[in-house]
């Protein structure tokens, strides 16, 4: 009787172990930077960051580049230059941005390389929220649809979905679209994903609202409380990739997939 009880034991226990391996496992290979919690606070930082541009610096979305090209047609319609030349910096800003990101993850082989995607945007807004009114806005907008380029091209995923951290159309869509497949064929898993995008696009909406709100108090200095959250969004996201790497070291796992 003994003897059973004894191989029961062992068996359980070496089921545990197993069950908590493969936890770790599971862990290890899961992307830190898709998750929701990143997600939610990149989207908010996406629309605080538009609301501001927009209604403090001409009138020009720093990531939102579709509005940007309709306000590029109407000026050019008006024969307003200068505002169409800020239009078209922060187009070609952009562009440049992604094509930074694409540079920097062929050149950095570590899994740190997304948090030197954080720094342009972070840096851009901590010296935008000092500047004064005087300084021109063709100079303020380029370094910041920069570095939101990189933002969105970097963090492009959230739980194994493609989203836009920067504007709403697409997340929107998917999020529809998702619920649409939940309502017709009872597909659970559409629920799930419809709900990560409606709180996508709220998170955006709020920042927006917010964004709109604290410039009524504290006019271009608004900007600081984007940089101040991507500083913990970069202390965060660096803190537990580094845990990640250095915990479970002793574990023999395949090659793990980027963070």
């Amino acid at each position: 009787m003994k003897l059973i009880n004894e191989r029961y034991v062992s068996y359980y226990y070496y089921k545990n172990v197993e069950a908590i391996t493969m936890a770790l496992e599971k862990f290890m290979r899961r992307n830190i930077y898709q998750s929701k919690e990143m997600a939610i606070l990149l989207t908010f930082v996406g629309g605080y960051i538009d609301a501001y541009t927009f209604l403090s610096r001409g009138g020009t979305l720093a990531a939102g580049q579709t509005g940007n090209i309709i306000f590029l047609a109407s000026e050019l319609s008006h024969r307003d230059l200068r505002g169409g030349m800020l239009k078209v910096a922060s187009v070609v800003s952009f562009m440049i941005g992604v094509m930074f990101v694409s540079l920097i993850h062929h050149q950095l082989a570590t899994r740190y390389w997304r948090l030197v995607s954080l720094i342009p945007i972070t840096l851009s807004c901590l010296v935008v929220g000092f500047l004064p009114m005087s300084i021109p806005n063709l100079y303020i907008l380029p370094p910041l649809a920069f570095g939101m380029a990189m933002l969105t091209t970097s963090f492009s995923k959230i739980e194994g979905e493609g989203y836009n951290n920067t504007f709403s159309t697409g997340n929107l869509k998917n999020g529809v679209i998702a619920l649409s497949e939940y309502i017709l064929n009872g597909d659970t898993a559409q629920l799930r994903k419809a709900k990560l995008y409606i709180r996508i696009v709220l998170s955006f909406i709020i920042g927006a609202i917010i964004s709109a709100e604290v410039q009524k108090y504290i006019g271009t200095y608004a900007i600081l409380v984007a940089a101040m959250i991507l500083v913990l969004i970069f202390i965060f996201y660096s803190i537990l990739i580094y845990r990640r790497a250095v915990s479970y070291t002793h574990l023999t796992l395949p090659t793990i997939c980027s963070v």
